[in-house]
């Protein structure tokens, strides 16, 4: 039976990557490397509640994570609140960012599956903003404490735009990866790997992952392969001498378990 180990914390209460996986009758293992805290959820759901952040025209999501603390309050907003918030143009990165707000009620989600990075959603935004049937000007990024700038940067650069930033979580590192990683790793019998079925490692994020590539670079490599979620993840990685031998064209299972498959032909 094939193996992947997924880099993350197992998405609640369906994993895509868990499903798409399974279904094809792999061995999934789920290895987080990073834990997450919201940070003040009552302030969060005043905010949202205040005049100050209806008055936005959208909104800016780029994490699962910020979906699920914005999400953690919405059964304690008022009804007004909760209507205003499903019905705001909400611009998100990926399709499973996506995914989560469709799920949630959300009427009118934006980029999506169109963007697969910061980069691109921001260049939709701007354009957008552009329109005379939009006049988006007034925007809120909800994010977590570590982010990059490219968003905030752009819209910071374009006339007639402006951001405000509200931090809803904090990401760390889960303590003793290394030790957890080689014992991982260990597990699969040299048996198994001289079959050439040696398990498949999926990145998601360079974020926190500096242990995890010393694991990986004192280990054969013939004992793993690597695949990596997308361009960004794909330079770290060749940055610290591990080329992956896959690379996801989109950022969901879909794209990851076709540029696996394709890498075994």
């Amino acid at each position: 039976m094939p193996k992947v180990i997924l880099l993350k914390n197992k998405t609640s209460p369906i994993d895509s990557y868990d499903v798409q996986f399974t279904c094809l009758n792999w061995h999934v293992e789920f290895f987080p490397v990073l834990e997450h805290e919201r940070i003040d959820p009552k302030g969060l759901r005043n905010y949202i509640e205040s005049e100050e952040f209806q008055v936005n025209d959208a909104t800016i999501v780029t994490s699962q994570r910020a979906v699920e603390a914005i999400n953690s309050q919405v059964p304690y907003l008022s009804d007004r609140a909760k209507r205003l918030l499903l019905a705001k143009p909400v611009y998100t990165v990926g399709p499973a960012t996506a995914k989560m707000f469709s799920e949630s009620g959300y009427s009118d989600i934006r980029g999506g599956i169109q963007a697969g990075n910061g980069d691109v959603l921001a260049d939709l935004i701007i354009s957008q903003s552009n329109l005379d049937t939009e006049r988006i000007s007034r925007l809120v990024f909800f994010t977590g404490v570590t982010r990059r700038d490219i968003i905030p940067l752009k819209i910071s650069q374009t006339p007639g735009l402006s951001l405000t930033e509200k931090v809803v979580y904090k990401t760390k590192a889960i303590s003793n990866i290394k030790p957890r990683l080689q014992e991982t790793i260990s597990a699969y019998s040299s048996a198994t790997v001289q079959k050439g079925d040696s398990p498949w490692i999926v990145f998601f994020s360079p974020a926190s992952a500096e242990d995890v590539v010393q694991v990986l670079l004192s280990t054969s490599r013939s004992r793993f392969r690597l695949a990596a979620i997308g361009p960004t993840t794909e330079a770290f990685l060749k940055e610290n001498n591990l080329p992956p031998d896959a690379v996801a064209e989109r950022p969901d299972a879909e794209h990851l378990i076709r540029a696996i498959l394709k890498s075994q032909k």
